[in-house]
């Protein structure tokens, strides 16, 4: 049976806020603990040496030593730690939380320093290894009971003697609802686009934990390896790069068939089902809140169908000839409403021969280079009362036309979007800031999060102004139809994406 004891120091308790259960997130996890130790360590320091204990019957438990009898400061069902983990910026530090769920949840996260980044993460896989025994008896039936007072699974019904007087077992009953339910959980909703191969480079049977993780820190989001399971053999694991940290989960292989998790989610026949259908389907959110599904083997990425621009909103009739006059039947005007053609041929020759005029007459430009509207204006009044058509034109006092307005670019369209939206104290704007505009794109989330995160390199969870021009240039590709790609994007000749409002 699985146990831990380990001295640690103890930096405090702070309950979990600005969360809220979903059906893809039913408990928190490490982006709530992340933000729980930085409210921790806003408060005043507090460092007591505690001993932490974990096992499957005694739960987790957290007592201080320096009081007779010692001081219980956590104690917990192993049925109630929602997560257990390292913190992203201070490796050293493990952090728990537990709670309950149900009508009004309520989950806190204890917060403990390890002697190394080490010593965190052996502390982090026993409490891990603790958690994996207790389901894995719950599931054989053992009925663990892990301890604290919290919940736990119900304990299998014994056939002892005072069971006599039980219904008979109608095995084909039983039968029938376990085909039924596996029937309806491998009903997979959407079509799977890009098939998996076992001889992918995602595929790592044999390939240890360290190395997995080594080769995905420097990942793009979504890319991911899967291996055997050393902890629950017959299983898989899988890790994958969600943005700011590495997740790893259990692909469970049993009769029925293989399932990510262990929350009724869809059931294959074979393990390449199961990562082909998630390559096109989220399973959970990355680490900023976009849907996050595993990326397909490079050489297959192209298979996926880029989404279709989206439709014009407003059709417009083609522009008409500047000399035309709209017919009564809003169609071309006739040949009588337009003129004859020898009309039309004499005004052109006057026009000609009234700028050939003008730029014979030396007084007609000025020291500057500038026209002498005085002289030009005498020119004028020597064509005579009897001219028609442009010279006739020419001589009426031209109307004061507005400035043509400047050619819209990816850098001003940018601009626009920037300056009416939130900046944080770095003069950046926060994906939930310029998330609403860019939605008005067309493009789906799981599309946007891919841009987001091919220009957003360095995960800043936040981009800048340059930024935002990119990836209104890869929003763009897309709305023409092509995959994005950050390294063919010219962002000085790319025209600008189509956002109503902008």
């Amino acid at each position: 049976m699985a146990t831990f004891n380990t001295e640690v120091k103890y930096r405090g308790c702070i309950q979990v806020t600005h969360w809220a259960p979903s059906p893809g997130q039913p408990r928190p996890g490490l982006i709530e603990a992340n933000a729980c130790v930085k409210r921790i360590f806003e408060q005043p320091k507090q460092s007591t040496t505690v001993v932490v204990s974990c096992s499957v019957d005694g739960g987790i438990k957290c007592v201080d030593t320096a009081f007779t009898p010692p001081k219980i400061v956590m104690k917990n069902s192993v049925y109630e730690i929602a997560h257990c983990g390292v913190d992203v910026s201070k490796p050293r530090l493990f952090t728990c939380i537990v709670g309950t769920k149900g009508d009004n949840p309520q989950f806190f996260c204890h917060v403990f320093k390890c002697e190394s980044k080490d010593a965190a993460s052996q502390t982090t896989r026993a409490v891990a290894a603790v958690c994996t025994e207790a389901f894995q008896s719950a599931r054989d039936g053992g009925g663990g009971g892990g301890g604290g007072g919290g919940s736990k699974p119900p304990p299998a019904k014994s056939s002892g003697a005072r069971n006599t007087k039980a219904a008979p077992v109608d095995e084909a009953k039983i039968a029938r609802q376990k085909k039924m339910r596996r029937a309806s959980l491998k009903k997979a909703p959407t079509k799977i686009v890009v098939i998996a191969k076992l001889t992918d480079d995602w595929f790592v049977p044999d390939m240890g934990r360290e190395e997995v993780q080594s080769k995905l820190r420097e990942a793009r989001v979504g890319d991911f390896f899967c291996r055997e399971s050393k902890s629950n053999p017959g299983d898989y694991a899988i890790s994958v790069q969600s943005g700011k940290n590495l997740w790893t989960g259990l692909i469970h292989q049993s009769d029925d068939g293989f399932q990510l998790g262990n929350k009724g989610n869809v059931l294959f026949d074979e393990l390449v089902e199961l990562i082909s259908y998630y390559m096109g389907n989220s399973f959970m959110n990355d680490d900023f809140g976009y849907p996050l599904m595993l990326r397909a083997p490079r050489g297959q990425e192209e298979s996926f169908p880029a989404p279709a621009p989206p439709s014009e909103t407003e059709s417009f009739p083609p522009p008409k000839p500047p000399s035309a006059a709209a017919s009564p039947d809003g169609g071309w005007p006739s040949e009588e409403e337009s003129g004859t053609d020898s009309d039309q041929e004499d005004d052109m020759a006057e026009f000609e021969r009234f700028m050939d005029s003008a730029a014979a007459r030396g007084d007609v430009m000025d020291a500057d280079g500038e026209v002498n509207m005085d002289a030009l204006n005498g020119i004028m009044a020597t064509m005579g009362p009897g001219t028609t058509g442009a010279s006739a034109a020419a001589r009426a006092p031209a109307p004061m036309l507005p400035p043509p307005a400047p050619k819209k670019t990816l850098k001003s369209q940018a601009q626009q979007i920037f300056d009416t939206l939130p900046k944080d104290e770095e003069n950046c704007l926060s994906g939930a800031a310029v998330r609403p505009v860019l939605m008005k794109s067309g493009l789906e989330i799981a599309m946007l999060g891919k841009v987001w995160m091919d220009v957003d390199s360095t995960r800043r969870g936040k981009i800048d102004l340059g930024q935002l021009g990119l990836m209104l240039g890869m929003i763009y590709q897309v709305q023409q139809g092509v995959e994005p790609n950050l390294a063919t994007l010219d962002a000085a000749k790319c025209p600008c994406p189509t956002i109503p409002n902008f």
